[in-house]
């Protein structure tokens, strides 16, 4: 046995070596790991404050997914550079039916003080307290009937949503500590005077991007666009919101507070995850290298041309209409996305070209109109983000030559090593 324990422990480590260069051919990227910590229906909200949020978690890929919604779909939409145009968008829209269709469950305003334990605690509720909104200050987490902390709305009561429970909406109330409700009363946020800068309680964090989405989020799913701008808003301005939503990214515990959140109503800030549809809603350009959890990156609002020819030949006139709507985005991993939709007449060609930096592109072409016709086509389709397209001789040519030296090392090990070895012994 113990001749053969040294017999074969050379062809273990030969074995060994062979299968880590074969795992060396292959390329892809990791995915960050959220690892959810559950008390009953609810999730403690597992980010930190002031982290980067530079991936999408589980969560929230599974709700896109199972909304049937891609980024680069809701992207393709058109938005207004126009603020009283925006509300009547395609973009807006859109956003909204998808926030609230997927809403089941729309919060009372006494339930919250027993949810705020899971969606404003950090790192899993350890410690297990809460973080005040403003501040950062360690509250709670039992409710002690508004002594030492209470409900802020972001979006103030005396502005209220246009319909619905939105003053309730757990997305939008957030603990604070009972002093910095006080302070804040209803004043807009913004950057001038007689405005609230939500940075004014804290040297440590900044709110500035985190109250900008959360206003997104009651502007687009309650509706409420009337009470948006100005001073007798909510927010001073649309270019300070844009500016606030770039100069503050979204950090791990916006993103883990919109699972904590989706856990009880069944949906989502979708600002939060893809931050770069702020813009887009109002026909900006996504800032270059613009940090998200999505890592779409930058990209061009939508531009729509529409081209009209008529022509008349023996007194019969027809005219042709194309519209076109081109979309280009731009991904954190140097991939563009151009998504082109060409209306002629009844009849809508969609075409999505993606280009990676891996050289594959892939497009994708559905044409409809008529009754009956919807074709849809792909070519040169590549692999997922994150992994190389390696021609077939790269991956043959790789195990070939792993075999050869596997084979080689076993032939010297038998007709050199061990017949020299035996020799010694015999001598």
């Amino acid at each position: 046995m113990k001749h053969l324990l040294k017999r074969l422990l050379p062809m273990v480590l030969v074995l060994t070596v062979c299968v880590g260069m074969l795992s060396s051919l292959s390329f892809s990227a990791s995915a960050a790991t959220v690892n959810y910590v559950y008390s009953g229906k609810y999730i403690y909200n597992w980010g930190t404050r002031g982290t980067l949020a530079t991936f999408l978690s589980p969560n929230a890929e599974d709700f896109y997914e199972d909304n049937g919604v891609t980024y680069d779909e809701l992207a393709s939409y058109s938005g207004s550079s126009s603020i009283s145009s925006v509300p009547s968008s395609a973009l807006y829209k859109k956003l909204q039916t998808l926030m609230k269709n997927a809403q089941t469950h729309e919060t009372s305003y006494g339930e919250t003080r027993y949810q705020y334990c899971y969606t404003d605690c950090e790192n899993s509720g350890s410690p297990k307290t809460i973080s005040s909104f403003y501040s950062g200050a360690a509250i709670g987490p039992k409710w002690d009937s508004g002594d030492t902390w209470n409900r802020e709305h972001v979006w103030p009561n005396s502005k209220g949503d246009a319909s619905g429970n939105g003053e309730n909406d757990i997305m939008m109330l957030r603990p604070t500590a009972v002093s910095e409700n006080s302070s804040r009363g209803n004043k807009a946020f913004g950057k001038s005077s007689g405005y609230f800068n939500p940075n004014s309680k804290n040297s440590k964090y900044d709110l500035r991007g985190d109250v900008a989405r959360i206003c997104l989020y009651v502007y687009v799913r309650w509706g409420n666009t009337t009470k948006m701008w100005g001073s007798s808003g909510v927010m001073e301005s649309k270019a300070v919101l844009l500016e606030w939503m770039e100069a503050d990214p979204v950090d791990t515990w916006e993103l883990g507070r919109n699972d904590s959140v989706e856990a009880i109503t069944g949906t989502r800030n979708v600002f939060v995850d893809y931050p770069e549809l702020a813009f887009l809603l109002f026909g900006a350009d996504i800032p270059a290298d613009y940090d998200s959890p999505s890592g779409e990156g930058s990209g061009n609002a939508p531009v729509n041309t529409t081209t009209t020819t008529t022509t008349t030949r023996n007194n019969n006139t027809t005219t042709t209409t194309v519209n076109t709507t081109t979309t280009t985005t731009g991904r954190n991993d140097d991939s563009v996305t151009t998504t082109t939709t060409t209306a002629v007449n009844n009849t809508t060609t969609t075409t999505t070209t993606t280009d990676r930096n891996d050289d594959s592109v892939s497009t994708t072409t559905t044409t409809s109109g008529k009754p009956g016709m919807t074709t849809t086509s792909a070519t040169n389709a590549s692999t997922e983000p994150g992994k190389e397209n390696l021609p077939p001789f790269v991956w043959i040519g790789g195990g070939a030559a792993i075999l050869v030296i596997a084979a080689g090392l076993a032939i010297w090990y038998f007709a050199f090593y061990r017949k020299k070895k035996q020799a010694k012994i015999e001598g």
